[in-house]
């Protein structure tokens, strides 16, 4: 079939057929006689950390024998096309932005999907750029990743508060949402807080979810920490993009409230903050770089009480560098910590994150104590590694699961 281009939403795809079965096999590693190899493509959105986190799992499930991982990164547009799927804050919920944004990486996905042939199995992260994928999904065993469902989404209010017209959105994108999920050959859940919703929510059978974070690498975050200095002011770490929504205003709020002296480390890339002088504010410093690295290790206390977020990767590494978290009730937060390694206080409450800074900062052993806690919690629950055996075991699973189910 000739290539042809549509209009879909105002943006401009190009049609064309899929490559054929002949030519992906050709390009595909050979694997045949070899039931335990796996060769998977990985799609997703580009957006935030999504991105980085699909380049950084390919290299981890590559380290395991017999895997092949090769990526489809979906990247932000740009121009006119960005400026398409923005929110029109007049219009409110009427301007369908979540379903505009979500369509548009559902068609790239899908396109991916579609040349992705050669593959045994795909992995799309997350769900929701899935939309439109329930066609390559009858071809290609596909596991679906989950970080929050979209009405866990919507619940959390992300990027504004839920009007009355929200409906009209969410309806049709929790349709498309619970298709694709039933369509899929697995369902990758993050969390037991992500899994409950899918299985209450979306009627997804327990029996096709797998709950396992995708973790970080441990080792690489077991970092000297720098010794508190008695006399010296408490650091505290925050890290994080969009930093209005993850929580630096409730932080900024309770620093005059603890009562002892306090000194703030920001790691950001927004192009304006928001704080005093005497607040410090680090820009690009690359995820697992050294530089971040020190930030972590020089500080006594990770704060983190963010106004809207599913499992955040920044809580998980402050854990696996040793770190006690100071973080909001939101969401996974308070499954990512546990019972032992962090504080859970009221999103929003300036006075309760002031009081547990107060009492971290008055007693270093419980600090320490801890930090302690977080990093066995990591290794346990969030060693990549470990991580990536489930995963790959997902990946097989879902391959056999297709092939018994078009036999």
């Amino acid at each position: 079939m000739g290539r042809r281009r549509a209009s879909l939403l105002g943006f401009q795809f190009v049609l064309g057929s899929a490559p054929r079965r002949a030519d992906a096999a050709r390009a595909a590693p050979d694997r045949e006689g070899d039931a335990t190899s796996v060769h998977a493509l990985l799609v997703g959105e580009g957006d935030l950390s999504h991105g980085s986190f699909l380049r950084r799992m390919a290299a981890a499930l590559g380290e395991h024998e017999g895997v092949t991982a090769e990526t489809r990164v979906i990247e932000a547009p740009r121009g006119l096309r960005a400026r398409l799927i923005d929110p029109i804050p007049r219009l409110g919920d009427l301007d369908l932005q979540p379903l505009r944004w979500r369509l548009r990486y559902s068609w790239h996905v899908r396109q991916a999907l579609e040349a992705g042939i050669g593959a045994d199995v795909a992995l799309v992260n997350t769900q929701s750029v899935a939309l439109l994928a329930a066609a390559p999904m009858r071809r290609t065993p596909t596991v679906l990743s989950v970080d929050v469902t979209g009405r866990q989404f919507a619940a959390l209010e992300y990027w504004r508060p839920r009007g009355r017209a929200a409906l009209a959105s969410e309806l049709p994108l929790e349709t498309l949402e619970r298709r694709a999920l039933h369509r899929a050959a697995g369902v990758l859940a993050w969390t037991e807080w992500t899994a409950r919703s899918l299985r209450e929510d979306y009627g997804v059978p327990a029996e096709r979810i797998v709950v396992a974070h995708p973790g970080v690498d441990v080792a690489a975050w077991a970092i000297e920490r720098a010794a508190p200095s008695p006399d010296g002011p408490l650091r505290i770490l925050f890290v994080g993009n969009h930093a209005q929504r993850k929580g630096l205003p409730t932080l900024l709020a309770a620093l005059p409230l603890v009562g002892r002296p306090v000194e703030l480390h920001v790691v950001t890339n927004d192009a304006r903050v928001d704080a005093p002088a005497d607040v410090v504010v680090h820009r690009g410093l690359a995820p697992n770089s050294p530089a971040l690295c020190r930030r972590f290790a020089e500080a006594d206390v990770f704060a983190f009480p963010t106004a809207a977020d599913a499992a955040p990767w920044a809580i998980v590494e402050a854990m696996a560098a040793g770190l006690p978290v100071l973080a909001s009730d939101v969401a996974a937060i308070p499954e990512l910590l546990g019972d032992g390694a962090g504080i859970v206080v009221p999103r929003g409450d300036a006075a309760a994150l002031a009081g547990a800074l107060r009492a971290l900062a008055d007693d270093p052993s419980q600090r320490a104590a801890i930090g302690r806690q977080a990093r066995t919690r990591a290794c346990e629950r969030y060693d990549q590694e470990r991580q990536m055996t489930r995963i790959v075991d997902v990946l097989r699973d879902a391959r056999e699961r297709h092939a018994r189910s078009s036999a």
